[in-house]
């Protein structure tokens, strides 16, 4: 678990460096470039603020659901690359570990929500 909890922290941060280096117009050639980005950031942060979208993601209310969420999102869209090998074929022996992997994490979870 300790792993997949760096790697997550890792991406976030790598996500959050992104970001300072592309609003910071001296990164670009092409001044249009970074106006571009500007104009989208800025226009997501507004959609962000209006839908009040960060209480969304980890408040009082249904925390351990948006974790879970967001666990979900990482065991999906990448840990169905364990069920699929270098030549998109169907490992079938990985199918019953990624369901185990799965129920595991379920209950990880109801332990996290009885608890507190």
């Amino acid at each position: 678990m300790k792993k997949v909890f760096k790697k997550t922290k890792d991406s976030l941060e790598h996500l959050e460096t992104l970001n300072n280096i592309f609003l910071d117009k001296n990164n670009f050639k092409d001044i249009s470039d970074w106006q571009l980005y500007k104009e989208n950031y800025e226009e997501l942060s507004r959609l962000l603020i209006e839908i009040n979208f960060h209480e969304k993601i980890y408040g009082e209310k249904g925390r351990q659901m948006i974790l879970a969420d967001i666990i979900e999102y990482i065991f999906f869209s990448r840990g169905i690359f364990s069920l699929i090998d270098g030549k998109n074929q169907l490992i079938k022996n990985n199918i019953p570990k990624f369901i185990e992997l799965i129920l595991r994490f379920v209950n990880l979870l109801m332990c996290y929500e009885i608890m507190t």
